[in-house]
């Protein structure tokens, strides 16, 4: 995955007060860390901004999503159960990722962080698909995320 260019920097940006100076070679001392960030730098930057309360509520989901249940039940029982799921310090993951419950409502929510928000910038489907997977996991997130970027306002 390439890292946006400058335009979808400057969009992501939008929220913040910066000043942007210009240094010729030399006298450009200090590293320009906004040309140096990784893409996963920067997902793990979105990442860090996931408040307490998203992480409850995605915990809160699991309560009502029967599916869940069963699978954190049987992986408490045998942690080999699920091959590709994970129960450790009460986090349900798949392939490392955070399962996130059939609750729409949360899903919309966490599309709308990685695309909406000042960091997301409204980068389109791909980037924000992507973005997402690298944290969440649930059934049909490419095809909820195509159609939350394609019922974008901004876009």
């Amino acid at each position: 995955m390439t890292c946006p260019s400058l335009h979808v920097w400057l969009a992501r940006l939008l929220g913040f007060d910066y000043e942007i100076e210009f240094k010729k070679g030399k006298d450009n001392i200090a590293v320009d860390a906004l040309s140096r960030v990784t893409c996963a730098e920067l997902s793990t930057l979105i990442v860090s901004t996931i408040t307490i309360s998203i992480m409850d509520e995605i915990k809160t989901a699991w309560d009502s999503d029967q599916a869940v249940q069963t699978i954190i039940q049987e992986l408490i029982k045998d942690p080999n159960s699920h091959p590709h799921y994970s129960w450790v310090n009460h986090l349900l993951c798949r392939k490392g990722k955070i399962v996130v419950s059939r609750n729409i409502l949360l899903q919309t929510r966490l599309i709308a962080l990685y695309h909406s928000s000042a960091v997301g910038g409204h980068s389109g489907a791909t980037v924000t698909a992507k973005m997402v997977a690298n944290g969440y996991y649930w059934r049909g997130q490419q095809k909820h995320v195509r159609q939350y970027v394609r019922d974008c306002p901004v876009c």
